[in-house]
């Protein structure tokens, strides 16, 4: 009687396409991981940069006069001053750009918008209002307050 002994060392193409299977799941899982990183760092960014640009809106309004009558008149209209993109009088006042890039090749247009208020003929309040657009969530917006005073 003669015994064959196999010494079959290796993979057969079943327990191949198992491992695969498992590695694609693997990867695929990592890939999902990766993109909600990406956007939540974009997102980041551009709340970030809304902050920013607040804090540039609050810096050029304590940079004008307090009588300048374009930036911070007060007309009882309830219509607030407005950021026009490539209006000179505001570049050379300092205000921000409306269009900023963002890290990673992005651009985002935010609107910026400020409305005064007179507290008392030495003061006024100013809220300034910075609003930008997620395609994929909506419209967000960041808030600030300052005051403005005749001595400053």
């Amino acid at each position: 009687m003669v015994i064959t002994v196999r010494n079959n060392k290796g993979f057969s193409l079943i327990e191949l396409l198992i491992a695969l299977v498992i590695l694609q799941l693997s990867l695929l899982g990592l890939l999902a991981v990766m993109t909600n990183s990406i956007n939540a760092n974009l997102n980041n960014e551009f709340r970030n940069t809304a902050i920013r640009l607040t804090a540039q809106t609050a810096e050029a309004l304590y940079g004008v006069s307090f009588n300048d009558n374009w930036a911070t008149d007060t007309t009882g209209t309830g219509i607030p001053h407005v950021r026009i993109n490539g209006n000179t009088d505001q570049d050379l006042k300092g205000f921000p750009q409306v269009l900023q890039n963002i890290r990673g090749g992005f651009q985002q247009t935010y609107n910026i918008s400020w409305t005064v208020t007179d507290q008392s003929p030495e003061l006024k309040e100013i809220v300034i209002t910075v609003q930008y657009n997620d395609r994929r969530v909506g419209t967000f917006s960041n808030n600030a307050v300052i005051y403005k005073h005749l001595a400053l």
